[in-house]
């Protein structure tokens, strides 16, 4: 018999949201991809990034991603620009991707280097330039069973 010992720390917990199948509800216009780090380097920070599912139909696309941080930009009317690592950093960050249309054919792919932006609730704009590394999964809604 062995034993061993070990710390299990929880930074924070990713969130589930309910997917409303209402036909009343409309997907976003433009696709959206929520962030969560995996790690980083003084200039580039590796993620990985969900595809946000507003309403259904959608897809489910799980992408691995690099932000260079030096090609980041910001701008705030409350002078929140000197915490843009911090809010880079942040857990289910939602990224906008405003000339990105949100349908399966446009999705975030492997080889693309795109301009993502971060509006805060400080109303500070961040947008940086994103590259994604790899495409890990994606599925087709409403039932989730078809990949994509």
């Amino acid at each position: 018999m062995s034993l061993a010992l070990a710390t299990l720390t929880t930074r924070e917990l990713t969130t589930a949201v309910y997917l409303n199948i209402s036909s009343e509800i409309k997907n976003y216009p433009e696709l959206r991809y929520l962030s969560y780090p995996r790690s980083s380097s003084l200039t580039s920070i590796h993620f990985y990034m969900s595809h946000e599912i507003h309403s259904s139909p959608g897809f489910d696309h799980v992408i691995h991603t690099t932000i260079d941080t030096k090609s980041c930009e910001c701008s705030s009317a409350t002078g929140k620009c000197d915490e843009i690592q911090q809010i880079i950093r942040t857990p289910g960050i939602e990224w906008l991707f405003s000339s990105i249309p949100n349908k399966l054919d446009y999705r975030l792919m492997p080889d693309s280097v795109v301009r993502g932006k971060i509006l805060t609730i400080y109303n500070t704009e961040i947008e940086c330039k994103i590259t994604v590394l790899e495409s890990i999964h994606c599925v087709i809604g409403p039932a989730f069973g078809k990949s994509c």
